[in-house]
């Protein structure tokens, strides 16, 4: 970060100040996790995402949004996710996506995003040579996945977006 120096400025006068950093002269949040914990700070009843339920678009306030990306977090660290690990997320457009994705990065992790329509032999080149540890699955994916488990040995576990089958996947 050329010429960046750090700074604890406050955003709002009712919440903790939140940590920027100077980048070419604009000051920017020092990461996304602490840009989001700072937003549902700020106005946690603020809607954060919409997704269709039954036909209507329902909205889920930043408060929700923020339990359930910590509660991703928290699951991904009692799975022995360690910093710097990488975690694959492989869905199709979906709210859960982006809850998924910065889940990955406040426990430390390295968020790896996998195109839904590769190939199954695509999708393990990818997850391979990322060096992914787990990933985060929804719909067709989750079948795709379960199909490569022999042959991605470093992948030591699958977390679905979805309810999980009655049937065993393996």
């Amino acid at each position: 970060m050329p010429g960046g120096s750090l700074a604890a400025q406050p955003l709002a006068s009712s919440a903790a100040p939140l940590e920027l950093v100077e980048l070419g002269g604009l000051w920017v949040p020092r990461s996304l996790p602490a840009l989001f914990q700072q937003r549902a700070r700020e106005q946690p009843d603020a809607l954060n995402s919409f997704q269709k339920v039954a036909g209507r678009w329902v909205g889920e306030s930043a408060a929700r949004g923020r339990a359930r990306v910590e509660a991703y977090a928290a699951g991904l660290i009692a799975l022995g996710l360690e910093p710097g690990d990488r975690v694959g997320l492989i869905a199709e457009t979906r709210a859960e996506w982006p809850l998924a994705d910065l889940a990955i990065l406040h426990a430390g992790g390295v968020s790896v995003g996998i195109y839904p329509t590769l190939s199954p032999s695509e999708v393990a080149f990818e997850l391979r040579h990322s060096g992914c540890r787990a990933a985060f699955v929804a719909g067709a994916q989750l079948a795709k996945l379960s199909a490569l488990w022999g042959e991605l040995p470093e992948l030591s576990q699958l977390i679905s977006l979805d309810p999980l089958p009655p049937e065993p996947l393996r």
